[in-house]
């Protein structure tokens, strides 16, 4: 998982990553900025742990002209990131007690998106402290829209008259795994 910690938000933005080769951390990390340059949120400092990749180092340096400050492993007082990582760890583990008992575990990943917007919509923007970090990524949020349950509820997916046979039952066991932000009323 990449955890990146937005200081004027006071958002945290979480990404599965496959494995930890260069590469693969790369794209992840070029996925966020674009995401927050798309927001006209444009980072003018990094302050990493000194582990980081060289690639990425460098690509933040070239590519986007911005600084970077690197911060001995372990120095919870001087990077705010690691605090974050508390933070979205201790979130995290709380809705993973929630599941329902025969929720796979191995689609962990899956609710990573769920975990970040409800953390977000938790938490107080620092430049305006009566919004939340979601509503200064992404706007106000409506919850009519789109409802929320807690992560990994069982549910029943309706199964289509015309994509069933005549005496198959009229639904199949789910979990919810997260809102679909984009669709009225419904669920992942």
């Amino acid at each position: 998982v990449m955890l990146t910690y937005v200081y004027d938000t006071n958002a945290i933005l979480v990404r599965p990553m496959r494995n930890r080769d260069k590469d693969t951390m790369l794209t992840t990390f070029k996925g966020i900025y674009k995401y927050l340059i798309n927001r006209k949120l444009t980072p003018k400092l990094h302050v990493m742990d000194k582990k980081c990749s060289k690639l990425l180092s460098q690509y933040i340096e070239q590519a986007n002209s911005t600084k970077i400050q690197f911060v001995e492993p372990h120095q919870h007082r001087v990077n705010a990131a690691e605090r974050a990582i508390q933070t979205f760890k201790n979130h995290f583990v709380s809705g993973l007690c929630t599941v329902h008992s025969q929720f796979p575990l191995q689609l962990w990943c899956k609710l990573l998106p769920h975990t970040e917007l409800t953390l977000n919509l938790l938490r107080k923007a620092r430049v305006n402290n009566k919004l939340s970090a979601y509503a200064l990524l992404e706007g106000g949020f409506n919850f009519d829209k789109t409802p929320l349950a807690p992560p990994g509820t069982k549910s029943l997916l309706y199964n289509d008259p015309k994509t069933r046979t005549s005496w198959a039952p009229h639904a199949k066991d789910a979990w919810f795994v997260r809102p679909a932000m984009k669709h009225y009323r419904c669920f992942r």
